[in-house]
């Protein structure tokens, strides 16, 4: 039932039975009068009870509904305070492997530069070896051409030998 149907009903529940009463003439119709009207007022007041309990109960509610979301509140703030503290933690740790990194490129860089300018060395004493070896092999041939003796079959020259 609507509301509006509801209260016209109370309406008529209540005007009827007054407007009957007030018609008729004499005492005992104005006392059954104030009786009826006491009743009203009685019942109004009873429903206006049961509204402020209900509205008490959900007042009751709410403000232990809002202290409950004010502890939480407090428990996020400290931990957001907590997060913040652990993210400026791990900026500092950021920024300090970051250092580190950079310092680690650059020793790998030198690291790469020392072993190339090692491997040149090492290639160009090589290719020095290679070309002493040849140049004694060279050497030896050409002393072994220069002995006709040696050419001949005869031993070899004794090293202070006079030709």
């Amino acid at each position: 039932m609507s509301g509006v149907l509801k209260w016209l009903a109370v309406a008529v529940l209540v005007a009827a039975p007054a407007a009957l009463l007030g018609y008729a003439a004499g005492p005992l119709a104005n006392g059954a009068l104030a009786g009826w009207a006491a009743l009203v007022i009685v019942a109004i007041a009873c429903r206006h009870d049961r509204r402020m309990s209900g509205l008490h109960r959900t007042a009751s509610r709410t403000a232990s509904d809002v202290k409950r979301i004010r502890e939480q509140n407090r428990h996020l703030r400290a931990s957001v305070r907590q997060l913040k503290r652990e993210n400026a933690a791990m900026k500092r740790q950021l920024t300090a492997l970051s250092k580190l990194d950079s310092k680690i490129a650059l020793a790998v860089q030198r690291m790469r530069e020392t072993l190339r300018s090692e491997v040149g060395g090492l290639a160009a004493a090589v290719r020095d070896s290679e070309v002493e070896s040849g140049l004694a092999a060279l050497n030896r041939y050409t002393a072994l051409a220069t002995h006709p003796a040696v050419l001949l079959g005869d031993e070899e020259p004794a090293a202070g030998a006079a030709e």
